[in-house]
């Protein structure tokens, strides 16, 4: 019973880290997105 509880604790942490990461990425590449079209905008 105890190996369940902390493989579900375990896993709930990892999809959490997951979600986090993958949200991280997104905005990353979303500023990256903006910064660009700034730059074509603008001009350098």
């Amino acid at each position: 019973m105890l190996l369940v509880r902390s493989f579900l604790t375990l896993q709930c942490a990892f999809s959490d880290f997951v979600m986090f990461f993958y949200r991280c990425k997104r905005e990353y590449q979303h500023m990256d997105k903006i910064s660009r079209l700034k730059h074509l905008k603008f001009g350098d």
